[in-house]
Parts: C-alpha cells; structure tokens; sequence
C-alpha cells in the first residue's frame, strides 16, 4: 500500500488495479472501498495487479 499524505488529507492506493483505498479528510474516510486486498481480488471488477 502506498500512502500519501498532508495536513489535512491521506490518501491510500492498492497496488493491485491500482485503486484508491481511502481518502481522509480532517479524520473522516470519504471513499468507497473494500477493507483488504483479499476482499479486491474477489470483487467483480479486479483485473489484475500492476
């Protein structure tokens, strides 16, 4: 998992399907996202990791 992050703002990407795991904003997640790299293998829409 790669993380970035600022003051305000973190954001978590996946490297598999290169998906964005979370973005935090002052401590609140605002993004739609599975909870593990097992739960993003299952899904419909996994392709394959980079």
């Amino acid at each position: 998992m790669i993380t970035l992050k600022n003051k305000t703002v973190t954001i978590e990407l996946i490297e598999i399907g290169a998906r964005i795991n979370a973005i935090v904003v002052n401590g609140v997640d605002i993004a739609l996202g599975f909870n593990s790299q097992a739960d993003y293998e299952q899904s419909e829409t996994y392709c394959a990791r980079l």
